[in-house]
């Protein structure tokens, strides 16, 4: 059994499968809800296959594909994905078709992933630029928990006072030696 979808669609019994992905849509392929099915070989009214062809309509960013592009690709990209997105709500409001309205969904999770990855850079670069400074910013600095960010570090734990000093050193526990 194969999901497909919303439906789940046996594979064919027949040995013999022509796939026949979006080449050409003749009649014995058929397109029912946007999904396009491969035909067994036999009768043209013969049971739906597997689904092996990709949506048409989503053509989903990649992050990794965006990680190796440049600052300037990405707020071209950016800038290329919110004008549709603003001609698609354009559409929407003027009762454009459903498959369009669906695609604004998808339109949306892709600037999100652009601004994403532009973030990411950006915070990686601050990370090396700041990387051996006495300060870093805080939103740079590990997280941790409160109390681990609250406590001394090694060098303010073992400070004494002069005073505190002196007397160990006057007054330090003496060590003696016993003959047997």
């Amino acid at each position: 059994m194969f999901r497909v979808g919303r439906k789940i669609h046996q594979v064919c019994p027949q040995p013999e499968v022509k796939q026949r992905h979006l080449q050409t849509l003749s009649t014995q392929t058929s397109c029912r809800d946007n999904f396009y099915w491969i035909l067994c070989e036999g009768s043209p009214n013969s049971m739906p296959c597997v689904d092996l062809t990709p949506s048409l309509q989503e053509v989903v960013v990649k992050t990794f594909e965006l990680q190796s592009k440049s600052k300037t690709d990405l707020t071209k990209q950016l800038e290329e994905l919110k004008t549709e997105l603003l001609n698609l709500r354009v559409q929407k409001v003027a009762g454009g078709s459903s498959s369009k309205i669906l695609r604004i969904n998808s339109l949306r999770k892709d600037i999100a992933r652009v601004l994403t990855v532009m973030n990411q850079k950006q915070r990686a670069n601050l990370r090396e630029f700041y990387k051996g400074k006495s300060q870093i910013p805080l939103d740079l600095r590990a997280k941790k928990t409160r109390a681990i960010r609250r406590k001394l570090n090694q060098h303010e734990r073992t400070r004494i006072t002069e005073r505190q000093h002196k007397r160990e050193i006057h007054f330090a526990n003496r060590k003696y030696v016993l003959k047997a």
